[in-house]
């Protein structure tokens, strides 16, 4: 009796791992399927980027629409928050430890134009470094998600109060605390002015006793 089972085993195993050597043929040296390289190897990798993001720096210190922005900004920690987060929108292997960006930015009134400014500052920054155009306009496209993270209204100020001598008269506080009453009309009727009476006439002189009429 031959052994048939055996073989037949063999032959999946054989097929199983022929399967598996295809699967990681489809892979390059770094782990990466196959397909166009992410924005962070076109643009030269690491020390690329790095550079890009000091010329950006330079960009925005000198750009009207957007300097204020950054003038009280920590750049020794500011800078290498920013390379890891452009690595990873990017695609580059990094890990960003920074501050969710929603948080960061919210209330800050940043507008959807300062937003576009931002983003033309670094097209600038990259066509400094001689990085093509199609690469540049990717690399500005994988920014647009933060867009709805970084764009936010104004935070409202509830802790800001009227000086009292801008208050209106009616809501002043008087020096009990309480506001002064407003004064309204009484309602009552200005008097009469009264009729003058006039002057009595002086009564008819009476002929004397004496005298009667002739």
């Amino acid at each position: 009796m031959r052994l048939v089972w055996p073989a037949r085993l063999l032959s999946a195993a054989f097929l199983l791992g022929l399967a598996a050597c295809t699967a990681g043929g489809d892979r390059d040296s770094s782990g990466r399927p196959p397909g166009p390289p992410p924005v962070f190897d076109r643009i030269g990798g690491q020390a690329a980027l790095v550079a890009v993001v000091d010329d950006f720096m330079a960009n925005v210190g000198g750009d009207p629409r957007i300097a204020r922005r950054f003038q009280t900004v920590d750049s020794a920690r500011f800078k290498p928050m920013l390379v890891q987060q452009l690595c990873v929108a990017t695609g580059g292997p990094c890990k960003y430890t920074g501050r969710p960006m929603k948080d960061v930015h919210d209330g800050l009134g940043i507008s959807d134009a300062e937003f576009n400014a931002m983003a033309q500052d670094l097209r600038r920054a990259m066509a400094r470094r001689d990085i093509p155009v199609d690469t540049q306009v990717a690399f500005v496209e994988a920014l647009e998600p933060m867009r709805d993270d970084v764009v936010s209204p104004l935070r409202p100020v509830h802790s800001v109060v009227m000086a009292p001598s801008a208050q209106p008269a009616a809501t002043r506080p008087t020096h009990t605390g309480r506001p002064a009453a407003v004064k309204k009309p009484t309602g009552k009727k200005p008097p009469a002015t009264q009729a003058k009476v006039p002057a009595m006439k002086p009564a008819a002189k009476k002929p004397p006793a004496d005298q009667t009429p002739q």
